[in-house]
C-alpha cells in the first residue's frame, strides 16, 4: 500500500452518519450513528495546508488529517463526523488514496473557529 503506513495507523477513531432513528413512541428523530470503528493515522495540519491544498477556507488550529483503509461507505460522504480522542470533528474533505487503498479525510473540531 504506496501511500499508506498500517504501522501507522495507531489510532483508533469513530465514523459517525446522521440518520433517522425512531424514539419509544415511535417518532423519527435524527441522531449519530457509528458507521465504523477504524484504525487511523492521525496527521495534525494547520489550517493554511488545507486552503492551499483545495482552495478553500482555511481552517482552525484544530484541524486533522486522518488516513484510513479504504471504506466505500464513507469514500464521498462529508456529512460524517468523526469521534478521536474526546473530541468531535466535523469532515470537509475525503480524497481516495492509491486505487482503493484508502482514504485521507480532513476535519476539523466541530464549533472550532
Amino acid at each position: 500500500m504506496g501511500h499508506l503506513n498500517l504501522g501507522k495507523m495507531d489510532r483508533q477513531i469513530q465514523l459517525q452518519q446522521h440518520g433517522p432513528t425512531r424514539s419509544p413512541l415511535g417518532d423519527e428523530i435524527k441522531t449519530w450513528t457509528t458507521l465504523a470503528s477504524v484504525w487511523a493515522e492521525v496527521i495534525p495540519m494547520s489550517g493554511r495546508q488545507f486552503m492551499n491544498a483545495t482552495l478553500e477556507q482555511p481552517l482552525s488550529s484544530k484541524a486533522q488529517r486522518f488516513r484510513i483503509r479504504y471504506l466505500a461507505a464513507a469514500r464521498n460522504d462529508t456529512a460524517l463526523r468523526i469521534v478521536y480522542d474526546g473530541q468531535t470533528y466535523d469532515v470537509k474533505h475525503i480524497a481516495e488514496l492509491g486505487r482503493r487503498e484508502g482514504l485521507e479525510i480532513v476535519a476539523e473540531v466541530m464549533g472550532a473557529t
